[in-house]
């Protein structure tokens, strides 16, 4: 009867009616609709009037395009609305171990069908050019469609543990997502992203509420579906355009290549993640005993590297394709980032382990350097470059170091033995030796000869030299089973060697760098003259530990006659090549620092070999000392003072 009336009042022409007559008209309509949606309840049951309220939902709503009625439209989402709150008021839990909720299959059709209606409904309202031109109308209809939505894959819960319901959702947000794009409905892109997340937070879940058994493909699956989603959105968001001019629901493209990026990290972590786990649940499985069950355990770290270089292989291949920067810094960046780690953090097992793995990673690292040269922006491709310059050095060393440590050095060998500081000494000299000259005849010296000759040198000759200075002190140069022979042991050979490679790169690339105030050939004579008096204090005390037994500690060292004499006479041949050498080129400031050497000898022989009456030592480092201050006052006189000119350029 309502409805008649309400159709009867709107078949006057309506300049007949007066102002109650026009308010009394959707009145009408919303009260003959309530009460027909009422019969539902009155004569069906809950799970029925649930279905019969999202039909009659989808019925109003056309009725209500076809009346140009606002009224009929909001009874028509409102009912529906009803029946989705009445259908969340009476959800069970499910059994333990089955699905999340009860109901079953009943349940999936029932939250589907009402999730279709919604969906429906915003569908065939935002087709409508009356729902267009409102604003509020378009703002309300996006919620009618997200609410929609959340049915859809609420349903999911009827069917699925929480186990499943990651690989569901994932699924869903990615087909949500795709067809978001293709629609141009904002509202349904960032709900398929949204999904996307939701779906790995309900993988957490399953890591604290109920127990989720290892080598899951789930964190792949979550992976594979964000990565899908991200290359898709970069391929909208390159594509540019902007279509919101003429539909109001479509996504900024700004938005759109952010979004891209989001989906790409979420994509990459849970990749990381998968690998991780499927390589952890591979070897906790094996059984010990065998080689190579003991190389697998030892090795899961390297698998992982190995799995990261192979993945960023095919990312590095896409990325090219796609023009994809975000991807491009991903397929460079994953792998380096888990190499360093590796670099610092060693896993158990010999490090040689992984030689092959790390053959593999580098071939990978500078392939993809070379290929996406043009998607690296300046900075980043400087960096790369640099830091894999260190990773190839510090894997080198790594692997010098535990060869000559578990093959020559005894067990429990400590500081005193010479094999393990040789191991840290021979690939980093070498590359200092090789970054000090030479030409550039390939790639990557070619296009990055700066980065590599003296940004990622720099930091090596420093640590170089701070590792000179700590194993010239605190290796006695045991080298069993070679015998120890002053300056052709393998600690003294390892410590020239590295002081060698340092002058070479210091000569060759600090004059051009520059260093503040001070000149740089003067630091670098004043530091290598410095570490040359240090080494051959040192090799006098490790002749008198390793010939006359004294122990290798400080205090036995300046106790020992035979330690001070041999100083005595090693400075004063190196004050005699100093003053030899400064008389016979002109450089007054060397031949100075010998004769301040001279000095120093001479007071210690006054204050601290004088003490030792009658020994031996103290009459050979008198009579040593005496012989070399006679050699040098005939052959190295002082040299005479220069212009400043001259001596600039001298």
């Amino acid at each position: 009867a309502l409805l008649f009336c309400h159709r009867a009042l709107r078949r006057h022409p309506e300049e007949a009616l007066t102002r109650a007559d026009l308010a009394c008209l959707p009145a009408l309509g919303v009260s003959g609709l309530a009460f027909l949606y009422l019969v539902a309840p009155l004569c069906l049951g809950y799970e029925y009037t649930v279905i019969a309220w999202a039909l009659a939902g989808l019925g109003t709503v056309f009725a209500g395009l076809r009346l140009r009625s606002r009224a009929f439209l909001a009874c028509a989402f409102g009912i529906q609305l009803l029946g989705g709150l009445l259908f969340l008021c009476n959800l069970e839990a499910g059994a333990s171990g089955a699905s999340v909720l009860a109901s079953g299959w009943k349940g999936l059709l029932r939250a589907a069908l009402i999730g279709l209606m919604l969906i429906a409904s915003a569908i065939a309202s935002q087709a409508d050019a009356m729902a267009r031109q409102d604003a509020n109308a378009v703002r309300r209809l996006g919620l009618v469609l997200l609410t929609g939505l959340i049915f859809i894959n609420l349903a999911l819960l009827f069917v699925l543990d929480w186990g499943g319901i990651g690989t569901g959702w994932a699924a869903s947000g990615l087909l949500l997502l795709w067809l978001g794009l293709w629609q141009r409905q904002r509202i349904v892109l960032y709900f398929g992203a949204a999904l996307e997340m939701v779906a790995g937070g309900a993988f957490l879940c399953t890591l604290t509420i109920q127990f989720s058994p290892s080598g899951s493909w789930v964190p792949a699956v979550l992976a594979l579906a964000a990565t899908i989603g991200a290359w898709r959105t970069h391929h909208v968001a390159a594509r540019g355009g902007d279509d919101r001019k003429n539909n109001p629901f479509a996504p900024d493209p700004k938005r759109i290549g952010t979004l891209s990026h989001l989906l790409l990290t979420w994509g990459m972590g849970w990749w990381l993640w998968a690998v991780i786990e499927k390589v952890t649940a591979m070897t906790a499985r094996l059984d010990g005993g065998a080689y190579l069950t003991d190389l697998l355990r030892n090795g899961s770290a390297y698998a992982v590297l190995f799995a990261l270089s192979l993945s960023a292989g095919l990312w590095t291949m896409i990325a090219r394709r796609a023009q994809w920067q975000a991807l491009a810094l991903f397929a460079c960046g994953l792998p380096m980032a888990v190499a360093l780690w590796l670099l610092v953090v060693r896993g158990p097992g010999p490090f040689m382990l992984g030689a092959p793995v790390w053959m593999a990673f580098f071939i990978g690292h500078f392939v993809s350097l070379r290929t996406l040269a043009d998607l690296f922006p300046a900075t980043l491709r400087s960096g790369a470059h640099v830091v894999g310059a260190w990773l190839l050095v510090g894997v080198s060393m790594l692997a010098a170091h535990d060869a000559l440590a578990h093959t020559l050095a005894s067990d429990g060998a400590g500081l005193e033995n010479a094999w393990p500081w040789l191991g840290w000494a021979l690939a980093p000299s070498l590359y200092l030796w090789l970054a000090g000259g030479g030409r550039d005849r390939f790639w990557p010296l070619t296009a990055f000869a700066r980065e590599y000759r003296f940004q990622a040198a720099l930091p090596i000759m420093l640590a170089m030299l701070a590792w000179f200075w700590a194993a010239n002190a605190l290796s006695a140069g045991e080298a069993a089973p070679l015998p120890y022979l002053p300056l052709l042991n393998p600690l003294e050979l390892g410590l020239l060697l590295t002081l060698l490679g340092c002058w070479r790169w210091s000569r060759a690339h600090l004059p051009r760098a520059g260093a503040g105030p001070w000149p740089t050939g003067d630091i670098t004579a004043v530091a290598g003259g410095l570490s040359l008096l240090a080494f051959i204090t040192m090799a006098v005390c490790r002749v008198a530990h390793a010939w006359i037994g004294v122990p290798f500690h400080s205090g036995a060292m300046t106790s020992s006659t035979e330690v001070q004499a041999g100083w005595s006479l090693v400075w004063s041949l190196f004050a005699l090549a100093l003053m030899i050498g400064g008389s016979r080129k002109g450089w007054r400031h060397v031949w100075m620092a010998g004769a301040l050497l001279i000095a120093v000898v001479v007071a210690k022989l006054f204050f601290v070999e004088l003490d030792n009456h009658g020994s031996l030592a103290r009459i050979i480092s008198f009579i040593g000392v005496g012989a070399l201050l006679l050699v040098i006052g005939y052959f190295s006189p002082l040299p005479p003072k220069m212009e400043a000119g001259r001596q600039e350029s001298a």
